[in-house]
């Protein structure tokens, strides 16, 4: 027996606050046969995180994104320093003593969205996701685990009273794990009028070699019969390498590939997105600040 990191079951990596005050600002910059990869262009989208060990936070901020113009009203270009004036929109994660993350907050144009607590059990498992919006809590996960700390049920709870606090299930997925086949077997609920609808059951087959994971799953839906089948691959890092899906035989048009270039840190800085027979669709750099930076948010 042993533990299955949850983004083999895909769930996505939790930001981690890095112990250093410092910032990180990554560029995008979109393109295709069409629009070939130009970087002295003005990046499609500008994201800044910046570390505060110091308050338990990391303030994840966009400045720019593809509904931006890059011209004013008069036709004139707007320089990139006119768009990291403020930001559109915010995350806010703040964390615990432990690093474990206990609340992320969304701001959009300088008002607060929602947000988002979570809480855990002793040995560090999340047990209680709830979502904020609007005043009043909306929906709600619940976790539970193996002795191991493998994620055995999830169930997804909505409140139907707007804002009453009358909670019903709405969904559920159970997790069972089968080690000695590298296999994990997950099933999908509905609940329609208090019953149990089973609706899909995925199949994951993993596996581990130099630290180098290749996850393979089956998803069926049992009302439409539809099978569909993911691979995806992470290196080291746990950063997506390979991410795409097969049905009828013929790849899914977002199927992509991703190559990284790395840091002496290990820390990715260059990340090319390319589809499966190689055109590349996004080139993104990130720009480490080593140096102390100002608060913000």
């Amino acid at each position: 027996m042993k533990k299955i990191e949850q983004h083999i079951i895909g769930f996505p990596k939790s930001p981690i606050l890095q112990p250093k005050k410092f910032a990180i600002q990554k560029l995008d910059w979109y393109c295709n046969a069409i629009r070939p990869l130009n970087t002295e262009k003005i990046p499609d989208q500008i994201e800044e995180e910046i570390h505060h060990p110091n308050e338990r936070k990391l303030i994840v901020s966009v400045f720019k994104d593809t509904s931006d113009s890059e011209e004013d009203k008069l036709g004139n270009k707007i320089e990139i320093d006119k768009f990291l004036e403020s930001p559109k929109r915010q995350n806010i994660f703040e964390y615990d003593k432990e690093g474990k993350r206990i609340k992320t907050t969304v701001i959009s144009n300088q008002k607060i969205e929602s947000f988002t607590t979570y809480d855990y059990d002793q040995n560090g498992n999340l047990t209680l996701l709830e979502y904020n919006r609007l005043g009043y809590v909306q929906h709600k996960n619940e976790y539970k685990y193996d002795s191991w700390g493998n994620l055995i049920e999830q169930n997804h709870i909505k409140d139907v009273s707007h804002g009453n606090e009358v909670f019903e299930k709405e969904s559920t997925s159970k997790y069972i794990y089968e080690f000695e086949e590298s296999k994990i077997i997950q099933e999908t609920f509905k609940f329609v009028d208090g019953h149990e609808i089973q609706r899909g059951v995925n199949k994951y087959k993993f596996k581990t070699d130099n630290e180098i994971t290749d996850v393979e799953i089956k998803m069926l839906h049992l009302r439409t019969q539809n099978e569909v089948t993911y691979f995806r691959k992470y290196d080291q890092a746990k950063n997506l390498i390979e991410d795409y899906s097969i049905q009828n035989g013929k790849y899914h048009p977002h199927s992509m590939k991703y190559e990284f270039e790395y840091t002496n840190q290990n820390i990715w800085n260059k990340r090319w997105r390319k589809t499966m027979d190689g055109i590349l669709t996004l080139y993104t750099e990130r720009k480490m600040k080593k140096k102390p930076v100002a608060n913000k948010g």
